[in-house]
């Protein structure tokens, strides 16, 4: 008994296929049914497998990628087997240097912002923009987000990753200001980490303070999980920011649990459909129906929409 649940088994020379074979022995014993007085219990077994020498040498190695399998197990449904694979090995290591190094970046001033143009589809006339971060590292060169957002996200780090790029987005809205420009909105992404924050509505405030820049032209962008994680305190968070005039966008509408009572629940002001509808049209006459229903309904909710992905005329 290694902690808690949790349990090791250690088997000798064992090839891939008997390792699994014995590890299906073990979920199938667990499965069966312990009778008491009246009752009866059913326990599942998510099960992680790592060999040597493929997966390590070190006990501590072979231990950390067994459970780090056994984790992909309980994601993929409970009561499974997997063996510990190079992605993983890759997302490890990950997680190692890239995240000892993200703690360093914002100090370093290693992350910078793009910002993707938002545009009326009527007239194309730029309506707004996404600020997205980016990781440009000395050593290791332009580090892609979908590398680095999950380690920062599984490490807590997007608290401090949200921070940097609200402050910077009022920082060059003020400069945008100062230049005579104006009549648009950016959006920033808020992770659940940073909206279950107590202090994430001062932050705003704050900033927005600092650099002078009007509250209506900010966009926050929340994703559906984020909704999710403790509904009451979202909902006094986000109406605490629509006070001060910023407005809330959904992200990536139609791929998560697209729940309407979102709709009715949260203020928002804006759905984004997800890219994965948008990538296909106008040929895939399915998606081209779940992009019209989209709009119609958001546009019945006195919702404003975008559409993510658009990348030609057609």
């Amino acid at each position: 008994r290694f902690a808690g649940d949790a349990f090791v088994a250690i088997a000798p020379g064992l090839a891939s296929a008997e390792a699994a074979a014995l590890a299906e022995r073990v979920r199938a014993a667990v499965a069966l049914p312990i009778e008491g007085d009246g009752y009866k219990l059913f326990l599942t077994a998510s099960i992680g497998i790592s060999r040597s020498p493929e997966h390590g040498e070190s006990g501590v190695d072979l231990l950390r990628r067994a459970e780090a399998a056994m984790t992909r197990a309980k994601r993929q449904g409970r009561d499974g087997i997997c063996e510990f694979s190079a992605v993983q090995m890759q997302e490890l290591e990950d997680r190692l240097v890239l995240g000892a190094r993200l703690r360093e970046a914002i100090a370093r001033d290693e992350l910078s912002l793009h910002y993707q143009p938002q545009l009326a589809a009527a007239d194309l006339r730029v309506t707004g923009f996404e600020a997205l971060v980016r990781w440009n590292r000395p050593d290791l060169g332009p580090v892609p987000p979908g590398r680095f957002i999950p380690i920062a996200e599984s490490l807590g780090l997007m608290p401090e990753v949200g921070l940097w790029v609200l402050n910077e987005t009022c920082r060059q809205l003020s400069a945008w200001l100062e230049q005579g420009r104006s009549g648009f909105t950016v959006a920033v992404n808020f992770s659940a980490q940073q909206l279950q924050r107590p202090d994430i509505v001062d932050q705003v405030r704050e900033a927005l303070a600092r650099h002078g820049v009007p509250a209506t032209m900010l966009e926050i962008e929340l994703t559906e999980s984020s909704l999710m994680e403790n509904v009451e305190r979202v909902q006094g968070r986000l109406a605490e920011l629509k006070a001060l005039g910023v407005s809330l966008s959904l992200d990536d509408f139609g791929t998560g649990y697209s729940s309407l009572s979102y709709l009715r629940e949260f203020s928002l002001d804006k759905l984004k459909i997800d890219r994965s509808f948008v990538n296909d049209l106008p040929e895939s006459t399915d998606d081209a129906v779940i992009a019209r229903t989209i709009v119609a309904m958001a546009h019945q909710l006195r919702l404003r929409v975008a559409a993510e992905g658009v990348e030609n005329e057609a």
